[in-house]
């Protein structure tokens, strides 16, 4: 696999919004009838082709697979999953960091450490349909950038608080690419998704319909104290919740935001957030990340540099753009499409033949076929 940044994207975000696009292709088809085309853009989408020559699509759908066979492992040995500081992907190795020492459960085998397991070279993964059931383990697992080594992701949910230290463009490229692989990647299909201050146009175009637009912090709170309720009355694990922001918060609703994930700090949460000085007064033992362009970042807990993963302000416009004109509704095709014929009715077919007779023996009410009598030819009784 290759493992990388292309023009600040990782392949699996790439791969992930490549995948997104091509949803909301196959249901553009699927609304198109004879005679029409689907809409399509006249001016190339240079960041449409970097998605497709640069995603990794069966990347994602390993790394998914091979989280749930672990999930599934852990359930069948009775064993508890570990608690993740993050992955690191180096082409045919998978490497689990985890906060704390665990003995490997299958299809992982110990690493060069007590907190590091790798995935075994020879292990044989589950099929796709015994795992179709098996919820994915770790949804909060995210891109950070790449390592020298490969791509290395981060569990937000372990983090709880990650603070985004740098100018508001730089937080909001960051946050943007967090927001974007967490609401298209295969691991957070059960996930509650939550954004502020990130626009609302993707929450309404992207097909997996994950990601959740909210005004600031104070719905913020208020949703995730909805969640703490519903856990409350149900008895039953709710949806992992994470949220990112960007944007100028005040302190009270920053504080407004801590006392509600303090009340639920036995659910499974993460927040993303600008590192100001009312969200540091505010979270004090939050994870801090430099998101300096032009710099390698640390994030405490994993211990690796990285050049993180970000989406420009004009990647998004593009992207924004081809999601639009995959919505769009059909147009009259042209060329020889024009004259294609519907298939939709059933082909036209002649009116039926009616045949009266006035004999005698068609007349007659006990005859059952006086229709089989008025088409027979007539004999003449012999003498």
């Amino acid at each position: 696999m290759n493992w990388a940044l292309v023009a600040g994207l990782g392949t699996l975000l790439a791969a992930s919004l490549a995948g997104a696009l091509g949803v909301r292709r196959i249901l553009q088809q699927r609304q198109r009838r004879a005679g029409q085309t689907i809409a399509q853009d006249n001016d190339p989408n240079s960041l449409e082709q970097l998605l497709t020559a640069a995603g990794e699509p069966a990347g994602v759908e390993i790394l998914d697979r091979i989280l749930r066979a672990l999930a599934h492992q852990a359930a069948t040995d009775e064993r508890a999953l570990p608690t993740l500081r993050g992955v690191l992907l180096a082409g045919k190795e998978v490497r689990l960091l985890l906060d704390e020492s665990a003995d490997p459960v299958a299809p992982f085998t110990a690493g060069p450490d007590s907190r590091t397991w790798t995935l075994d070279p020879v292990a044989v993964l589950p099929d796709a349909e015994m795992l179709n059931d098996v919820e994915a383990p770790y949804p909060g697992l995210v891109t950070l950038g790449a390592h020298e080594d490969g791509l290395l992701l981060a569990d937000l949910t372990t983090c709880h608080v990650l603070l985004l230290d740098g100018t508001p463009e730089e937080v909001l490229e960051v946050g943007r690419a967090l927001a974007l692989e967490l609401g298209t990647s295969g691991w957070t299909d059960y996930s509650e998704i939550l954004t502020a201050g990130l626009g609302s146009r993707l929450a309404k175009l992207l097909p997996q319909g994950r990601i959740r637009t909210m005004p600031h912090l104070p719905a913020v709170a208020a949703d995730l104290g909805e969640l703490l309720l519903e856990a409350h009355q149900s008895g039953e694990q709710v949806l992992p919740w994470l949220m990112i922001g960007v944007g100028d918060h005040d302190q009270e609703h920053l504080a407004q935001l801590a006392d509600a994930l303090a009340a639920a700090r036995n659910l499974k949460t993460a927040v993303v957030l600008p590192a100001s000085e009312a969200a540091q007064r505010v979270f004090p033992h939050a994870e801090i990340i430099d998101v300096t362009t032009g710099q390698e970042a640390l994030l405490a807990p994993l211990g690796l540099p990285v050049t993180l993963q970000r989406i420009t302000d004009e990647q998004y416009r593009q992207y924004v753009h081809v999601l639009q004109i995959s919505t769009q509704d059909p147009v009259p095709a042209t060329g020889s499409w024009e004259f294609a014929e519907s298939h939709d009715q059933a082909a036209a077919c002649g009116r039926p033949l009616t045949l009266r007779s006035t004999t005698a023996d068609a007349q007659d009410p006990g005859n059952p076929f006086p229709a089989l009598i008025a088409a027979s030819p007539a004999t003449t009784p012999q003498p």
